[in-house]
C-alpha cells in the first residue's frame, strides 16, 4: 500500500496519467459497476443496496482501503449516489461488526476525508421519466425527481458525513447532452421535447454541498472526461484533493501540538510507560478501566499521560486529551470541552454537528475511546467521569490529578508517578545546559544541585533552563 492517501474514482485513463503527477504519493483505484439502462438477463439487474455492498466488500476486504490512509472518493453521475450508499453501507456494517480485532468498517470511515461529484442527480433529474416499461433498469428510477429513495440515501448520508466531518463538493454540466433512440424506447425524454437536455442541472445536483460550482462548455458525459490537464473540470478536482491534504496536515499539527513532549527520553528510561498501559487492561474483555496517576506537581505526570496515549491511541476509535481541566472548566462546559478534544485514532479530529440531536456522549457510546484528562484538582471534577454508558466496550480513562484520598481511590485504580532516580535527574539537568555553561560548572556541583531537586522534574528544567540564560554562573 502507498504510504500516501487513497482516491477510488471512475474508471478512465486520465485518473492513472495525470493525478500521480500532481500527488506521487496517492494510491489511485478505478471501479466499474453495471450501471446499465437497460435490463436484461445479463444487464442491469444491481439495485443500489446490492452494488453498495458489493463495492464496500472489495474495498475494504480485497483492496485494505482505508486501513492506514486517508481516503477520497469521486463519482460521476448516479455513481456518486452509489459512493453514498458505500459509506451508509459501511455504517450499518460497522455496527454489526463482531468479529475479533480491530472493526475495518469504522476504520474506513474514520480514514475518510470528502467525496467529490461529477454532475450527481442528487434531487432527481430534468429528463421526464414516463411509465416504467418492463426492461428498464432499476438504477434509472434514482433520475426521478422527488425519488423517495435517493432522499432516504441524501439524508442518511448528510448526517453521517456531518458527524464525521468530510468535505463534499460537486460540480455540474453546463451544456446540452444529446442523447439517441436507445433512451427514448426506455419511456424517457426531455421536457423540452427534443434530443438534447440538462440532464443534470443546477438544482439537481447541488445538495448539502461544501462547494459547488457549474462548469459551463461541458455536457453530463464529458465533464467527468476532460481533455486536457488545464481543463476546469480536472483542475476542480484537484483543488479538492489539495484542500482535503492541507486540512489533513492541519489536524494532525493540532493534534500532536498537543501532544509534544520534549522530555520524553526521561520519562520511560525504567519503562514508566509500558508499567501504565499494563494497569490499564487494554483487552477487549475488560469492560472499562479508570486510572488515575497521582503525584506531586511538577512530578510528570503529564508527560507521562501524554506517552501512554500516542504508544496505544491507534487501538482505539477516538481519543480525547483535554489539558490543564480545572482551569479550562472555568471558560467552558465539560461536554464542550470533550467535542473540542475529541479526535480519531489516527489523529484527525472528530467534528460532531452542531444542533444535530446526537450529542458528543451518544457519539462516544457507540466508540471505543480512550479519554486522558490532565489537570483533575478537584473530587467534583473527578466525578463528571463516573456516568454510566458514557463509551462502548473496551473504553479506557486515565486522569492526571494532585489529589489523593479514599474517594478518589473508590473509583479509580491508583498509579503513583515516580520521582527520577539520580542518574535521570542529572541527564535531564545538563541537557537544558549549555556546552560552555557545562565547562564553568563542576561536576560536583551538578551532583549537589540535582540531589537538592530531590528527582522532581520541573524544578531540574527550570534550573537548568535559567543557568542556560545566565552570563555569570555562581556557586
Amino acid at each position: 500500500m502507498f504510504r500516501g492517501r487513497s482516491i477510488f474514482v471512475p474508471s478512465g485513463i486520465w485518473h492513472i496519467t495525470w493525478l500521480p503527477k500532481c500527488f506521487p504519493q496517492v494510491r489511485i483505484l478505478c471501479t466499474s459497476y453495471d450501471s446499465s439502462v437497460e435490463k436484461s438477463s445479463t444487464r442491469g439487474r444491481m439495485d443500489l443496496h446490492l452494488l453498495g455492498e458489493n463495492l464496500i466488500y472489495s474495498l475494504i476486504k480485497v483492496a485494505q482501503v482505508g486501513q492506514r490512509c486517508p481516503v477520497v472518493l469521486v463519482g460521476h453521475c448516479v455513481g456518486g449516489l452509489v459512493l453514498k450508499q458505500v459509506c451508509i453501507q459501511a455504517d450499518l456494517m460497522g455496527a454489526r461488526f463482531d468479529g475479533p480485532g480491530f472493526n475495518p468498517y469504522k476504520t474506513f470511515l474514520s480514514y475518510m476525508r470528502g467525496v467529490f461529484f461529477y454532475a450527481t442527480p442528487h434531487l432527481g433529474s430534468q429528463l421526464r421519466i414516463g411509465k416504467e416499461p418492463n426492461h428498464r433498469g432499476p438504477l434509472l428510477k434514482y433520475f426521478k425527481i422527488y425519488c423517495k429513495q435517493s432522499a432516504r440515501i441524501n439524508e442518511n448520508f448528510s448526517k453521517l458525513r456531518h458527524l464525521l466531518g468530510w468535505m463534499a463538493v460537486g460540480v455540474s454540466e453546463g451544456s446540452e447532452t444529446e442523447y439517441g433512440n436507445a433512451i427514448l424506447s426506455l419511456n424517457i425524454s426531455s421536457r423540452k421535447r427534443s434530443h438534447s437536455t440538462l440532464i443534470v442541472d443546477e438544482g439537481t445536483s447541488r445538495c448539502d454541498l461544501d462547494e459547488f460550482s457549474v462548469l459551463s462548455g461541458e455536457d453530463h458525459f464529458s465533464i467527468s472526461r476532460p481533455k486536457t490537464e488545464q481543463s476546469n473540470s480536472y483542475l476542480r478536482l484537484v483543488t479538492f484533493v489539495v484542500d482535503v491534504l492541507r486540512k489533513e496536515e492541519r489536524r494532525k499539527f493540532i493534534f500532536y501540538s498537543k501532544l509534544h513532549c520534549p522530555h520524553k527520553q526521561f520519562v520511560d528510561e525504567h519503562g514508566r510507560v509500558e508499567e501504565v498501559i499494563q494497569k490499564l487492561q487494554l483487552s477487549d474483555e475488560i469492560e472499562s478501566s479508570r486510572l488515575a496517576l497521582v503525584g506531586m506537581s511538577g512530578v510528570g505526570k503529564t508527560t507521562l499521560a501524554k506517552q501512554v496515549l500516542v504508544s496505544v491511541m491507534k487501538l482505539f476509535d477516538y481519543v480525547c486529551f483535554i489539558e490543564d481541566m480545572s482551569e479550562e472548566l472555568k471558560f467552558k462546559e465539560f461536554s464542550a470541552l470533550v467535542e473540542q478534544n475529541l479526535f480519531h485514532g489516527n489523529g484527525a479530529e472528530v467534528c460532531v454537528q452542531r444542533g444535530f440531536k446526537h450529542s458528543v456522549w451518544n457519539v462516544l457510546q457507540e466508540r471505543r475511546v480512550l479519554m486522558v484528562i490532565d489537570g483533575v484538582e478537584r473530587i467534583e471534577h473527578a466525578n463528571l467521569f463516573l456516568r454510566e454508558n458514557w463509551c462502548a466496550k473496551g473504553s479506557r480513562l486515565v486522569i492526571t490529578s494532585c489529589i489523593h484520598n479514599e474517594e478518589l481511590r473508590s473509583h479509580f485504580h491508583i498509579h503513583e508517578v515516580p520521582f527520577l532516580s539520580a542518574g535521570e535527574a542529572k541527564r535531564l539537568f545538563t541537557s537544558h545546559l549549555t556546552h560552555d555553561v557545562k565547562k564553568v560548572i563542576p561536576e560536583d556541583l551538578i551532583d549537589a544541585v540535582t540531589g537538592k531537586c530531590d528527582g522532581l522534574p520541573l524544578t531540574l528544567v527550570v534550573l537548568g533552563r535559567y543557568l542556560r540564560r545566565s552570563k555569570d554562573v555562581v556557586e
